[in-house]
């Protein structure tokens, strides 16, 4: 799944798994939700979005997992 992800534009962690999942909603909304791991922890996370596009849903998703990292790390 996560290639389906990474296609849309969502950077991901060097060392994380990702099982994601993204919907598209009405009215240019777009969702992210994914199981990830890193570090030896695992962590279930979301970006839901209104009105935002897919650009920013995917950017918006990566800066997500860029802090989930980092938690994950310590």
């Amino acid at each position: 799944m996560l290639g389906g992800i990474a296609s849309e534009g969502v950077s991901v962690p060097s060392g994380m798994t990702v099982h994601a999942h993204r919907g598209m909603g009405i009215r240019n909304t777009w969702n992210y939700f994914a199981i990830v791991e890193a570090h030896g922890h695992k962590a279930a996370v979301s970006v839901v979005t209104q009105n935002q596009g897919k650009d920013r849903a995917a950017q918006l998703m990566s800066q997500v997992l860029a802090s989930v990292d980092d938690s994950l790390a310590q």
